[in-house]
This record gives C-alpha cells, structure tokens and sequence, in this order.
C-alpha cells in the first residue's frame, strides 16, 4: 500500500538558486528516496507531490541548492511526516450467477466455491448482503438456508436436500469492505543519530556526526576535537556536543579549520573549551554576509563565567568545574579553558612569570605558564587568598595587588601618677615615651623636688590576640575554570 506526500513551502524571494526537496524514509535517514527541484524565482508557495511512497514514517528536508544539486544550505530543520489513520472502502458490484452456465457453477450439488481458480469468479474478501434465489424462495436467509465463508469464498446450502437445480440463476449483492489503517508514531523525532562517544582526539565526520551527537568522555584529563571544512555540513545542520562528568577536572578543545570561525561570545574565534558536565549545539549559518559560519546554540556550562570567583559554606552541588584559590600549580591543558581563555587576557599588572610566584606577594596573583625549569613544563599558578580579606580597589591598585596589615595613625594622651602622701617624698610615674612638658613639671624633670625620687617610664597593660581582623566566618572560595 502506497501513499502520496504533499509538500507546501513559503515564498523564498531573495533565493537565486534551485530549491530542491529530497524525502527519506525515517528507517534510514540518509538514503534518498525520491526528490525534486523548482528553479528560481521563489515569489510564492510552492507544490511538491511525491506519489507512490511506502505508507511508512517519511522524513523530508528542504534545501537550496546550486546548479549541480550541491548543497549551499538547508532551510528549516528535519521535518517528519506520520502517515494519519484512514480507512480504505472497496465496494463489489451486484452479479448474477446461474447454474451450468456460470463458470464454476453446477447444478445437482449443494456447494459451489468462488475462489477466484479455473475462470471462477474470486468472491474471496467480501461479505454476501443479499442472496436472492430468482424463482424460488427469493431473498434467503444467512446462517439458516445458507452459509458463506469469505476467506475460502466457499457458498453451501443448508437445508437438508437442497440443491441448486439446472439452470437456476441468483441475484448477488455485497457488503462495502472497509479496511482500518492507523498510525504509528515515530521512532524519533526529528531524526537523531545515535551519540558517539570519544575518549581520545576525534575528528568529526561530516556526514555521520551531524545530526546526531558525541559524548565526550576523555581516558585522560584533555583530549581536542577537530571539525571539519564547514563547506562539508548544510547549513543550519547541528551537532551536539556532550560532556560526561568526570572524578577529576577534565578539558576539551574544539578545535575549526584554518580560516573558518566561531561566531560566539569573544567574536570571531577558531576554537572554543568545554569541560565536564557542560553541552552545546554546534551548527554552520549563512550570515547576511554571505559568510558561512559556525554557531552555538543552547550552552550549558561556564563560559560566561570563567575565572569568576564563588563561594558557598560546603561543597555544593551546583557549583562545578572550579578550583579553590590556594595557591596551586595548575596543568595548562586539564585547565586549557581558564589559562587560555582568561590568565592569558589579564593586564600585565595582574600576572607574573611562573618563576617570580613564589617573591615577594605574587603568590597573590597569577603566573604564566612560562618556567625555565623543565619539572615545571605547561604548570601555571592561580592567587593563594587564604586566610585573606578582601578589599574593593580605589582604582590605584589592581586586582591581586598585597596590602599588609597596619593600625590608622593615631595619638595616646600622657598620663602622670603621684603616690607620694601630704608632705611626703614620693614618686611620679610618666606612661608613654613622650618627652614633651607637663603641667607643674619644667621640661625633662625627672623628680617631685623631693630628693631621693624615682621616676618610672612605663606601659600600659597588654591586650588583644596575635591576629588583625575583623569579626568574621569561614567559608570556600572557588575559582570557575
């Protein structure tokens, strides 16, 4: 049983080129089954008929192509045609049959098969509505004077010593056959290849990849994937890329020909980093330029947020790809995406040579990934903040800069004591180490007037702890990488 597809597409006025429709079959989305080409102009909707398919689950696609039915772009996405339910009515018209004269049909018996064998005519397939015995007992009744068996197209009489006599004629009559054919669903909607997982470099196939998807899912902690010439890949034909989450911080490098771009987030770049748990649509789009590029649709990950500081009481869950900021030797490829991405686009007031991290207060900010010695080939430090608060800059400092710890200036009155009774010689004691006068005393006096007199330049009580902070509580500080 076949079935005819109708294709109705919009106007497409600013395309020059062939407008080409090809139909699959969604049991195998990649063989053609049949296609067509209306040539320009595209002022209008346009037709297609496709009669004569299996009625089996169809995929079509829509496709501007150029004058030798190469791909330049596809024009909408996969669409997907389920066959509806319908139901299929035969109708058989009345015959009439006499004995000995119709082929298959003697007389002195009680059965007469019509199977369709030997010229007889095949009632196989249809129900019997009326069966009028012309010069007997007219319209016979079913089940009492006769009986009929559609599948073997079997008439027998019933009554007992009833036979059909020479020469006798029947008038015929059949029931309208109608035959249900429902639906199925689709296997997939739209039609999506199974996804292919990587474990080490990969280039991706135009053909096969796309479409479908790859889960990324690195036997180290990096791995690149190379697409191909976007040339390859119709327009607007995505590829989703996934990647597994992994016990260790892990990094990908999706790496685009020579020439070709990324039209996302930093403009126009030739390569793009994904780490664990994020995914993204990749595809080709023809710009109003003219210019094929590649795109992304629906990221999930951090890319908007790399190198952004924060910070929770425990480890939580929905915090992911980060580092804590304490001062460690990262890996330039398990952390491609933070080094690349953002150390190597810090102000230079903000990083150091690798070698210098560990003077002065360096620690405090980045290194490049840039030693002279060997055990130290591709590893650059992140700042060590702990056990350290915060300041906002007054724009005289940059970000990382040290400030060590220091009191406000300020100024302590003097004091003076006088234990001596009424009368008596006594002492005066001074607090602080200021010389300057005090009142009743000329400069530098030392004594009450009163020999012999002692004169204490003394402290003031200890307080405090071996820290300068305010009040505070602990918390994680993470790094998203």
């Amino acid at each position: 049983m076949t079935t005819t597809l109708q294709v109705w597409t919009g106007a497409y006025p600013s395309i020059v080129n062939p407008i080409q429709v090809r139909v699959y079959y969604e049991s195998d989305p990649l063989a053609i089954v049949t296609s067509q080409t209306h040539a320009a102009p595209h002022n209008d909707q346009e037709t297609w008929s496709f009669p004569g398919l299996d009625r089996v689950n169809i995929l079509f696609r829509v496709y501007e192509v150029d004058g030798s039915g190469n791909i330049i772009q596809q024009l909408g996405k996969d669409m997907n045609v389920v066959p509806g339910a319908y139901s299929q009515v035969t109708a058989r018209a009345p015959e009439q049959i006499t004995a000995d004269t119709t082929t298959g049909f003697s007389s002195g018996v009680n059965t007469v098969v019509f199977d369709g064998t030997g010229g007889k005519e095949d009632w196989r397939g249809f129900d019997i509505g009326t069966l009028n015995r012309m010069g007997g007992e007219g319209v016979m009744k079913k089940g009492v004077e006769y009986s009929w068996n559609p599948n073997t197209g079997t008439l027998q009489l019933l009554t007992a010593g009833d036979l059909f006599n020479p020469g006798e004629w029947f008038n015929v009559s059949f029931v309208l056959q109608v035959t249900q054919q429902t639906s199925s669903p689709p296997a997939s909607y739209p039609a999506f290849a199974t996804p292919k997982v990587i474990t080490a470099n990969y280039p991706v196939d135009a053909g096969a990849d796309f479409g479908g998807g790859l889960i990324i899912r690195p036997a180290g902690t990096y791995l690149e994937v190379t697409f191909p010439a976007i040339a390859s890949v119709p327009a607007n034909k995505r590829i989703k890329i996934e990647f597994d989450p992994g016990a260790i911080q892990q990094c990908a490098k999706l790496i685009f020909q020579p020439g070709e771009v990324l039209s996302w987030l930093q403009g126009n770049r030739n390569n793009l980093y994904i780490c664990n748990l994020e995914s993204l649509y990749i595809y080709p789009f023809v710009d109003t330029d003219a210019v094929k590029r590649w795109r992304v649709d629906c990221p999930f990950g951090n890319w908007l947020r790399i190198g952004e500081q924060v910070v929770d009481d425990n480890i939580a869950a929905n915090v992911f790809n980060k580092q804590m900021l304490d001062g460690t030797a990262l890996d330039n490829q398990q952390y491609a995406r933070l080094y690349n991405d953002f150390v190597l686009n810090l102000p230079p007031a903000e990083v150091c040579n690798y070698d210098d991290w560990a003077t002065g207060n360096n620690k405090y900010i980045y290194s490049l990934a840039n030693s002279a010695n060997p055990a130290n080939n591709g590893k650059f430090h992140i700042p060590n903040r702990l056990n350290m608060f915060e300041r906002i800059t007054d724009g005289t400092r940059s970000p990382g800069n040290y400030g060590g710890p220091q009191l406000l200036g300020h100024s302590h009155y003097n004091g003076v004591a006088d234990d001596k009774a009424p009368g008596a010689a006594g002492n005066v004691f001074v607090y602080g180490t200021t010389t300057a006068g005090m009142p009743g005393f000329a400069n530098g006096q030392i004594q009450n007037g009163n020999p012999p007199g002692d004169t204490y330049q003394g402290l003031t009580s200890s307080t405090g702890g071996n820290d300068h902070c305010p009040a505070n509580i602990a918390v994680r500080k993470w790094l998203l990488v």
